[in-house]
C-alpha cells in the first residue's frame, strides 16, 4: 500500500501554510490537539491520510471496531490531512497521533504531502504541565526553528537539549527539507492536566493564527472555554487546599520573570516524561 492515500486530487491552494498537532506525549491536556477543531470546523476538506501500518504498533494502540448498520467499521490510528479556507490564504490542518516507530520516514512522508499542497510555512503546537494555575492567562512559548524564520518573525530560537517528541523531530525535520517553521507550546496546569483544557486550546489557536496571519474567530471555544473557567472556580472553592495553592503560585508567578521560566518548565517537563 502507498504510504499517503489521497480523497481528492491534490487541490491548488492560495499561499498555502500548515497548522500540526500530534496527541500523546507533548499534548497536556490535550490543548494541541483540541486547538485545531475550531479550524477544522471551517469548511475542512480531508484531503489526504497517511498508512498507519508502518507507524504504529497496534498491541499498544489498537484499532477500534465499530457496528454500523451496513456492517463493521475499523477505526484506525490516524495522520490526517484537511484544507481550510481562510480569506486571504488556505490553511492545511494536520492532525495525528504521536507514533510509536518510523519517525524519519514519517517526517519525510509528511513533508513530501505538505511539498505537494505547496505548503512552505509551518506551525507546529505542544503543550506541557507548567507551575501555573487556571486564573491566569495561559502563558505561550513561540520559538523560531532557524535564523531565516527568527529574522522574519523576530522569536528566538530554542534553546532546549534533551528527550523529544514528535513534534521536535518533525521542527527539525521539516526545517532540513527547507520548511519555515515556528513551534508554540502552552502550560497547563497539574491539577487539570489530566482532562481537557480548553483555555489551551483556545490561546494556541489564537496565537498560531496570528502567527500565520489568519482571520480567524470561534465563538463556540470561547463560550466552552468560558463555561469551563467558571466551573473549576467552583471546584477550587469547595477545596481548601487547592484554593490555597492556586493563590501561592499566581503571588509566586506575579514576581517572576515569565520568559525564563516557561523555558526552564518546558524543559522539566520534557526530561521529566522521557519515555
Amino acid at each position: 500500500m502507498e504510504p499517503v492515500q489521497w480523497y481528492v486530487p491534490p487541490p491548488d491552494l492560495r499561499n498555502p501554510a500548515a497548522l500540526i498537532a500530534f496527541s500523546g506525549w507533548g499534548d497536556a491536556g490535550e490543548s494541541s490537539t483540541d486547538a485545531l477543531e475550531p479550524f477544522l470546523r471551517r469548511e475542512a476538506v480531508e484531503v489526504a491520510t497517511i498508512d498507519p501500518d508502518d507507524f504504529f504498533d497496534f498491541q499498544v494502540r489498537r484499532p477500534i471496531v465499530r457496528r454500523e448498520d451496513d456492517g463493521t467499521e475499523i477505526d484506525w490510528p490516524a495522520i490526517d490531512f484537511h484544507t481550510v479556507p481562510f480569506t486571504d490564504r488556505d490553511l492545511v490542518v494536520v492532525r495525528g497521533e504521536e507514533p510509536s516507530f518510523g519517525w524519519r520516514k514519517l517526517g519525510v512522508t509528511l513533508g513530501s504531502v505538505l511539498g505537494t499542497l505547496g505548503v512552505t510555512e509551518v506551525v507546529t503546537m505542544g503543550a506541557y504541565v507548567g507551575h501555573v494555575v487556571h486564573t491566569l492567562p495561559v502563558p505561550l512559548v513561540a520559538s523560531a526553528v532557524n535564523d531565516r524564520t527568527m529574522q522574519r518573525t523576530g522569536l528566538a530560537s530554542s534553546e532546549y537539549e534533551g528527550p523529544t517528541g514528535i513534534i521536535g523531530v518533525l521542527n527539525a525535520l521539516l526545517d532540513s527539507d527547507g520548511f519555515d517553521v515556528i513551534s508554540v507550546w502552552a502550560a497547563v496546569p497539574h491539577y487539570l492536566s489530566s482532562q481537557p483544557y480548553l483555555p489551551g486550546a483556545l490561546a494556541l489557536g489564537e496565537k498560531a493564527s496570528r502567527l500565520l496571519r489568519l482571520d480567524w474567530e470561534d465563538t463556540d471555544i470561547r463560550d466552552a472555554v468560558s463555561s469551563y473557567r467558571h466551573a473549576v472556580d467552583v471546584m477550587v472553592e469547595d477545596d481548601d487546599e487547592l484554593t490555597e495553592y492556586v493563590r501561592r503560585v499566581e503571588a509566586e508567578i506575579a514576581e517572576e520573570v515569565p520568559s525564563s521560566n516557561l523555558v526552564a518548565e518546558i524543559e522539566r517537563f520534557l526530561n521529566e516524561n522521557n519515555g
